[in-house]
């Protein structure tokens, strides 16, 4: 007896050898007082036998009902046909409880159970893999939804015998019971043999107060007193075959099974039961009716017995597992996989082809239907098309092509028009009908999409513009003149002129038309032009500018002025504007056709089932007719075995135990009547000897198990038809009562039932011992009570299935349903267990070591508040434990195990009712509070993030909630310390989100993580969204639709936002469409986006899903380009010969949008100038035409064999960093490319043009270029040849490098490498190639390849300063990094949530541990003064570092093998081509003379004086003889015939750079020009003449007349300037935390020594402080006049000392031989100062005060 009072049966006399374990018994939820017949779960009575069906006995069960179900009371050993046994009395157990009633009462019959509640469910039948291992009862099926409330489980191991037309009409959820043990099939018992269904024995105690829903139906036991004699649906009586073991029957009408195997370890073809049958008797099934007779089948017989017996002399391998389609999900983040392919628009079309053809009117009336996609086959996508098979949102087929289906519906109304009088008539022989089912929360989201299209009518021009708007943004833009190009169709010159930046659109509209009209058009016709008739669109894009927006809203401006290019636009009448994405009336009339699921087609046919049950029927109705009749020697009981053993064969092989049972009841019973089994009691004899009365009760205990196994078949037809999804089911669905309880009102313990595992993989018993399942209930990440637990078990492999069996109810103590939130999951982890031997001091030790194996989380209220109640059969997640952040996923996949638990069921609908509203609360101010309790309140706003937050100042939060209404950014952190979410709680959380101040948009990001699952918080976060710009809105995107992932339910407040923006913008519909591909691979939430793909596409339009189509084949053909090239040898050819598909795509539709931007169209390719890349993956450079023929080339790069997320989610987050620098004012000129994945490792980069490597720069000057200074300047010279193009380029790099130092430091970007930073010529510096993110280093072997938090090489210092020297440039870079920083930590909450959002995208790298590096990085806790101070020794740090140019030059020697050259450029020197008409014709070249230089080394220059046409004086260039001979080396090659004068080369002895070999040179050098010039004008005027003689910016620096006539320039010295003061000190100063902060920042303007420059630090007091007690000094900086510190000084005082004092800073120059000179001081008065806020200064250095009178 075991501690529940269990007994346990084991060896020949269980059933079928099961070790049989008598049931828990539910455990005591609520106090029951005697005599009551209510329970909390509903009262019910309960009918038992007293041996005459006639004379049932009543019993009322106070609480829980007498058992859970047939298992649990046949476990025990009852003899059903033993009325003794009915005699026996009922011992209790003993519960601890205030009222200890003990009730007993006695048991007069064997209890039966039903399974809740009856609708349908769907689910997925793949085909039958036959390289599977193991068999399993539902194998392949594919859960990809998720239930709710009409659903219930696809498989039942519980006893099901009730009649579903005998069900009260308040017992909408029948009861259900616990799991049951799988019997052996009885083949495998060597003839009549006694079980225990034989065996009479005293019932165990159980404690009777029980919930009355947890077992026992009456109606199950009621059904026995009905007649089976008489069927109410009449059946075809086939013709019986007499004396058989089985039907042999090889070809059955309506069934085509040729080739179908039932079981996968058997190879060849099987026939309907499972029998292998040769080559020559293959299955051959004609088609045919149901009524068709038997007599017309074939005579040959196949055997029934034992469907398992083959299975063990079967010789198969156990295939390998595979887990890459599995995410690691659970609280540590996403573990990364492999992408699978994304959705497309192809396996689609047919849908959307029928919804265009089938308008509102047509469906008469209804707004959206459902159709079953196609399955999943090799056949094309036409073939394809005809799989669709549409029905409406009642599941019903709107159209059907088999004629068995028109007749189906005809019997089917017919069998409606008969009303409730046939209700009863249908208890055993019901019929097949054709239906599908929609589950509740498609059909929600399905009348959400529909009053969406209702909402944004095609008629509403405000938004269905029908062209794509120029996207706009925030940035604070001050009052500057801009130069504007406006092209008309008026005139071929354009209009220029300028306008201010902030001027509306409407009046540059204005001023050009006036202008280009007025002088040409007549005064009255001039006032009938009107600017609304006009608009602007950006010259060379597919966009245009809203008329009353400013031109500094556009982002085009601001790109513009970035890169300083012209503002150029074309002006157009509004008439001539094209709309291609217009939305029409079709658009809005077309019907919604949304997909069923994705589900595939089961092998089942209804044709096939309907002929096995009408067998099953017969052979039913023949026993019952020889019983009655007395007929005994005709009754073959083995026949219904038989035809039982057909139907569960076919059904997958599935086999309910309550199919088993009572087959073994009725086969017990029947030997009992035949006299095979001796009767208990009485003495063994003859069928003559048997009393009358004998047979008269064993007559109607026959009838009962016979009722009950028709019960039971039905039950699993119904089963089976939920969880294939199959287009038919048994039966008329149960109309749901109308009077559902309150949750509120629900006051019992919650617990659930867990019952077996099924489906078990094949290395389980070799992994682990024994199993166990944890339970837990969150709500979001919140646990809601302890876990629970259950006991351990095994795998019992004795029955037709491996099964593991606990058959448990679990308590959660103390939480009762009224405090279960609506959200509520309900989380069930499977864990292995392993005992592991171990020795500890000599002294063996066991361990058992447990593992998570699988996890399942279920939601428990559906969409419209209702209880999940009954059996659920879910598929777990392998080799993960349960997340309470992943919602439900049906989807099998093939080594998914199947879980079986049971919720309570109450007999009615549980409902969590909208919660009450409170009374107005009067609104209060933080000042009202204590003065402590205000100081605690400061304190927790000054925190970063939630994270950092103490539960105590949580609890603070929550308790003063009322008076923080008006500080917005409180509200996420209050929620989280909320103290419930529970029906009760919710009036007050509703009215904060009321009252609350509106939060900002990016804050309300916040309230879209898991932790806040609450429906109308989340709601209240998307109200707060929606004031975001649509524009604005796109940035976000990536994370909204993850944030979809954690809403409860497919229709929601964040699903109608997207699909509303979409609605309103071509750019965000554009966009959401390719980011909501990618997201689409995930199978846990594939069915939900699979919703939201079809709606978008729908409520887009015809025309843009054309364009979406039309791009979807662009990418096909460059993503088999890409592949074909990386497999060619002749590359080249391959590219060529495949893009030449893509340039007839372009023929064929002659514009198309890139998908990266749809402002950029493009009509064609360029296949000349189209290439790859030397890299590794060989990415394609694609040349685009622009539509418009006067605008420039697009470039684009597109990659296959690279995962391109990581450089997706990198570029978005700096995109926002950019636009919250350029909210503060702060514009570092950051350059972004545009990346979007198209497919599984493959997608679109946009090109930056005119753009170079790092590494391509600096090995220009040598292999070893990564160690000099000059490589980036001269590159940044030689493209910048004007000295005010060489300054702005110079300023762009300065803030472009300030603003990626910061954003590759706060991102954690490594991998840096000189490949992965790339200048432009304009010198924007920008990075690339993000696959190392958060802090995830590069290594090489054991070394760290990424030692500096970023990249800051002297090069990059070198262009800063301008030199060597740190002057106060590089002061402005380094107050611009602490700038940029400082901000991005006002939002590091923002960045966390960004990335939080992620989590479950599966990016490599985004892991819950990862992103915990971003709040680390931003410094949470520092003042803006610490965090300047911690980011100025980063700098330093980076500069000082030598790893950074190792690696560089490591990656140089790693990179030779790859090819480089420079595209376009005749002259390595000379980056542009230069021409006669670009710079003038040139009349005389000659040496003008030579200089000696020192400065990087020594090495002599080359003085040319240039003459030139119209010119009055001549230029002087400087040339190198390395570029002297490169000139003339490509003069040579580019004129082979003509024989130009040699130069000599290289000194071979000696040393080259001495006068002599100067003097040489010119000579020769000379001589070469006048043989150049003595050639013909196509040589000696040709482009790279001039290229060579074009004078660059280095010339214009040197060419003054007194540089000219030095013949020695020791160029590059320091200059030394002797200012006219002591210089400027920058300070700041303020009070934080009772300390005084001084920030000591910079110095700059520091007098000279002579020729020597100061080491200065600097000094400080706060006087009066005549022991200095308060002295303070710097580092010492060598060297340098313009020394940056940025070091803090703390002062620990109160603020009325330290407004006292006066701070006395001095600087001084440091000697080490010599005393140390002052340099300059500085006082200041601390009480004129606002010490509360930060005081930044410069301040110039003065004399030391000695006056006593300073203090006063």
């Amino acid at each position: 007896m075991s501690a529940r009072g269990d007994s346990q049966y084991t060896g020949q006399g269980g059933i079928g050898g099961w070790s049989l374990n008598p049931p828990p018994v539910p455990p005591r939820t609520y106090q029951q007082i005697y005599g009551s017949t209510q329970s909390k779960y509903g009262s019910q009575n309960l009918q038992g036998y007293t041996g005459q069906r006639t004379s049932p006995s009543l019993q009322i069960l106070d609480g829980y009902q007498a058992a859970s179900c047939i298992n649990q009371a046949t476990s025990y050993g009852f003899d059903v046909s033993n009325q003794s046994a009915q005699t026996d009395s009922i011992r209790h157990h003993q519960y601890s409880r205030p009222q200890d009633i003990t009730v007993n009462r006695q048991r007069q019959s064997m209890p039966l159970i039903s399974l809740s509640p009856q609708e349908e469910k769907s689910g997925i039948l793949p085909k039958i893999d036959a390289s599977c291992t193991h068999i399993m009862d539902l194998e392949g099926i594919d859960f990809n939804h998720v239930p709710n409330q009409n659903e219930k489980s696809a498989k039942i191991l519980s006893s099901s015998m009730e009649d579903i037309s005998q069900q009260k009409s308040n017992n909408l959820y029948p009861d259900i019971s616990g799991a049951f043990k799988e019997l052996r099939n009885e083949q495998k018992m060597s003839g009549p043999q006694k079980t225990e269904w034989n065996s009479q024995f005293n019932i165990p105690n159980f404690n009777l107060s029980m919930p009355k829903s947890y077992g026992w139906d009456p109606n199950l036991l009621d059904a026995g007193k009905r007649s089976i004699l008489t069927p109410s649906v009449p059946v075809t009586t086939p013709t019986y075959m007499p004396n058989v073991q089985g039907y042999g029957y090889r070809n059955m009408p309506g069934c085509d099974l040729q080739g179908y195997s039932m079981n996968p370890f058997l190879k060849g073809q099987l026939d309907p039961w499972g029998q292998p049958v040769t080559n020559q008797s293959a299955i051959k099934m004609p088609q045919g009716s149901s009524s068709t007779k038997l007599d017309s089948w074939n005579q040959e017989r196949c055997s029934f017995n034992d469907f398992d017996d083959k299975e063990d002399n079967v010789d198969f391998q156990v295939p390998p597992r595979i887990n890459s389609d599995l995410i690691e999900l659970g609280f540590e983040g996403v573990m990364t996989h492999e992408e699978k392919e994304y959705f497309s628009l192809e396996y689609f079309d047919p849908l959307h082809q029928k919804a265009r053809s089938d308008s509102l009117s047509m469906r008469e009336g209804r707004l959206y239907s459902f159709a079953k996609p196609p399955e999943d086959t090799d056949s094309s996508v036409a073939e394809k098309s005809t799989a669709w098979v549409t029905f409406d949102e009642d599941g019903f087929f709107k159209s059907e092509t088999v004629e068995s289906s028109k007749k189906d519906t005809s019997v089917e109304k017919t069998e409606s028009s008969e009303g409730q009088n046939n209700a009863s008539n249908l208890k055993r022989y019901e019929k097949l009908h054709t239906k599908f089912f929609v589950d509740e929360e498609s059909a929600a989201f399905g009348q959400m999409v529909a009053d969406l299209k209702g909402k944004y009518k095609f008629s509403d021009r405000t938004t269905n513009l029908g062209f794509i708007v120029s996207p706009v943004c925030d940035k604070q833009q001050e009052s500057i003149s801009i130069k504007i190009i406006v092209h008309t169709d008026f005139s071929e010159d354009p209009f220029i002129f300028t306008s201010d930046v902030n001027s509306l659109v409407d009046h540059v509209i204005s001023h050009v038309i006036y202008s280009c009209f007025q002088p040409v058009m007549p005064k009255h016709m001039m006032k009938e032009l009107k600017t609304e008739d006009f608009i602007l669109k950006v010259f060379d894009r597919s966009e245009y500018l809203l008329n009353d927006y400013p031109l500094s809203k556009f982002e085009y401006t601001h790109y513009c002025l970035k890169m300083d290019v012209d503002i150029r636009f074309k002006i157009m009448r509004r008439l001539e504007v094209a709309l291609p994405f217009l939305r029409t009336e079709e658009d809005d009339s077309q019907h919604l056709y949304f997909p069923q699921d994705n589900n595939k087609e089961t092998d089942v046919t209804r044709d096939d089932l309907e002929i096995l049950m009408e067998v099953f029927y017969k052979e039913v109705e023949k026993v019952s007719d020889f019983v009655l009749r007395d007929d005994l020697e005709k009754v073959n009981s083995s026949a219904v075995s038989q035809s039982v053993k057909a139907i569960c064969n076919k059904l997958h092989r599935i086999e309910t135990i309550d199919i088993r049972k009572t087959l073994i009841k009725m086969e017990s019973t029947l030997n009992q009547l035949l006299g095979k089994t001796a009767i208990p009691q009485m003495q063994q004899g003859t069928l003559l000897d048997m009393s009358l009365n004998v047979k008269v009760a064993l007559v109607p205990q026959l009838e009962e198990a016979i009722e009950q196994l028709v019960n039971a078949v039905k039950q699993l037809v119904r089963i089976y038809c939920q969880a294939f999804h199959t287009d038919f089911h048994l039966g008329f669905s149960i109309d749901q009562p109308w009077d559902p309880q309150e949750i509120s009102r629900q006051n019992e313990i919650f617990i659930v039932h867990v019952a077996t595992v099924h489906q078990i993989p094949i290395e389980w018993p070799s992994r682990y011992d024994e199993y166990q399942v944890t339970c837990s209930l969150f709500h979001g990440k919140q646990r809601l009570s302890q876990d629970v637990v259950t006991t351990c078990a095994s795998v019992n492999d004795q029955g037709l299935m491996k099964v593991i069996v606990w058959d448990e109810w679990l308590t959660f103590e103390e939480l009762t349903l009224c405090m279960l939130p609506w959200e509520t999951r309900l989380c069930i982890t499977l864990q292995g267990l392993k005992t592991v031997s171990s020795v500890n001091a000599n002294t063996p030790i066991a361990q058992k070591i447990t593992t998570p194996i699988g996890g399942v989380t279920v939601q428990l209220f559906s969409k419209k508040g209702y209880l999940l109640q009954g059996s659920q059969l879910v598929p777990l997640r392998m080799n993960v434990a349960a997340d309470p952040v992943t919602p439900f996923c049906s989807t099998l996949t093939s080594d998914s195990a199947l879980l079986q638990f049971n919720l309570p069921d109450f007999g009615r609908q549980i409902l969590f009712v909208e919660p009450l509203k409170v009374a107005d609360i009067k609104k209060k101010h933080v000042k009202d509070l204590l003065p402590e309790i205000q100081d605690q309140i400061k304190e927790i706003m000054a925190k970063d993030c939630a994270d950092l937050l103490t539960a105590d100042q949580l609890e603070t939060l929550w308790s003063c909630r009322h008076y923080l209404t008006n500080e917005p950014r409180l509200l996420p952190w209050i929620l989280q310390g909320a103290h419930g979410w529970n029906w009760a709680c919710l009036p007050d959380i509703n009215w904060m989100l009321q009252e609350w101040k509106t939060l900002e948009p990016m804050q309300s990001l916040e309230l879209l993580l898991p932790q806040y699952p609450d429906g109308r918080v989340r709601a209240f976060a998307v109200d707060c969204l929606r004031r975001m710009p649509t524009d604005d809105l796109i940035d976000f995107i990536p994370q909204l639709i993850q944030a979809l992932k954690f809403e409860s339910y497919h229709s929601s407040d964040l699903a109608k936002l997207l699909l509303e923006q979409s609605c309103k913008s071509v750019r965000f519909a554009h966009q959401f469409f390719w980011l909501l591909k990618g997201a689409t691979q995930d199978i846990l939430y594939k069915r939900r986006y699979e919703l939201m793909f079809v709606a978008l596409i729908s409520v887009a339009g015809d025309a843009l899903y054309k364009e979406f189509k039309k791009q979807e084949k662009v990418v096909k053909i460059l993503s088999q380009t890409g592949e074909s090239v990386q497999k060619a040898k002749d590359k080249d050819v391959t590219l060529k010969k495949d893009l030449q598909k893509l340039y007839e795509k372009f023929e064929e539709e002659k514009h198309i949008l890139l998908p990266y931007n749809p402002g950029i169209e493009v009509s064609g390719i360029d296949l000349q100038s189209c290439s790859y890349f030397s890299s590794n993956a060989l990415p394609l450079k694609l040349v685009f035409k622009n539509a418009h023929s006067t605008a420039g080339a697009v470039y684009a790069m597109f990659k296959v064999g690279d995962d391109l997320r990581q450089d997706m989610l990198t570029m978005q987050i700096i995109k926002i960093m950019d636009r919250l620098w350029l909210r503060e004012g702060l514009d570092l000129k950051m350059i972004t490319f545009s990346c979007l994945p198209t497919g599984p490792r493959r997608g679109f980069v946009e090109i930056i043009t005119e753009s170079d490597t790092l590494r391509k720069i600096q090995i220009s000057s040598g292999l070893t270029g990564s160690f000099k200074d000059r490589p980036i300047k001269e590159w940044l010279q030689r493209h910048n040849p004007t000295e005010l193009e060489y300054l702005k380029a110079v300023e762009n790099f300065t803030r472009s490098c300030a603003g990626y130092c910061v954003a590759t430091y706060v991102l954690g970007v490594c991998d840096r490498h000189n490949d992965n930073i790339m200048l432009k010529q304009s010198g924007h510096m920008f990075h690339i190639d993000f696959n190392k993110l958060l802090g995830d280093s590069q290594m090489f072997g054991n070394i760290k390849r990424d030692r500096v938090k970023f990249v800051l090489t002297s090069d990059m210092a070198y262009v800063i300063n301008n030199g060597e020297r740190q002057n106060d440039r590089f002061q402005h870079f380094v107050d611009m990094c602490c700038t940029a920083f400082n901000i991005l930590r006002k939002h590091s909450n923002l960045f966390f949530n960004l990335f939080s959002l992620m989590l479950r995208s599966g990016i490599p790298g985004i892991t819950e541990k990862g992103i915990e590096f971003i709040p680390k990085a931003l410094l949470p806790g520092y003042t803006d003064t610490q965090a300047a101070a911690e980011f100025t020794r980063m700098i330093e740090e980076s500069l000082s570092a030598k790893s950074t140019q190792i690696n560089f030059f490591i990656h140089n020697l790693a990179q030779m093998k790859f090819s480089s050259h420079n595209e376009g450029a005749l002259l390595s020197f000379v980056p542009k081509v230069y021409s006669q008409r670009t710079d003038g014709k040139i009349k005389r070249v000659e040496v003008y003379g030579i200089q000696k230089r020192y400065q990087p080394e020594k090495h002599y220059v080359y003085i040319l004086k240039i003459e030139r046409e119209n010119q009055k004086l001549p230029s002087y260039i400087f040339r190198l003889y390395e570029e002297i001979i490169e000139f003339r080396n490509k003069l040579v090659s580019m004129f082979p015939l003509i024989n130009f004068p040699q130069l000599s080369g290289r000194v071979i002895l000696g040393r080259s750079h001495v006068k002599t070999v100067a003097e040489a040179r010119k000579v020769e050098i000379e001589k070469f020009l006048q043989e150049l010039w003595h050639t013909s004008s196509e040589v000696s005027h040709c482009d790279i003449v001039y290229t060579f003689f074009h004078t660059l910016l280095r010339d214009e620096q040197e060419s003054y007349r007194k540089r000219l006539s030095q013949d020695k320039v020791r160029g590059n010295s320091v200059q030394l300037v002797k200012t006219a003061g002591n210089g400027l000190i920058k300070l700041s100063i303020e009070y934080v935390k009772d300390s005084l902060h001084i920030m000591i920042m910079h110095v700059k303007d520091l007098p000279t020594f002579g020729s020597d420059l100061p080491s200065p630090y600097v000094k400080m007091y706060l006087l009066p402080d005549p022991e200095k007690l308060t002295k303070r000094k710097t580092k010492i900086i060598k060297h340098s006049t313009h020394p940056t510190y940025n070091e803090l000084i703390e002062y620990k005082m109160k603020m009325e000392e330290v407004c006292n004092k006066i701070l006395q800073v001095t600087v001084w120059n440091h000697d080490v031989l010599m005393e140390n000179s002052f340099l300059g001081a500085v006082y200041i008065k601390l009480r004129d100062l606002e010490l509360n806020t930060v005081n930044t200064s410069w301040h110039k250095l003065d004399k030391l005060q000695m006056d006593p009178n300073l203090l006063s």
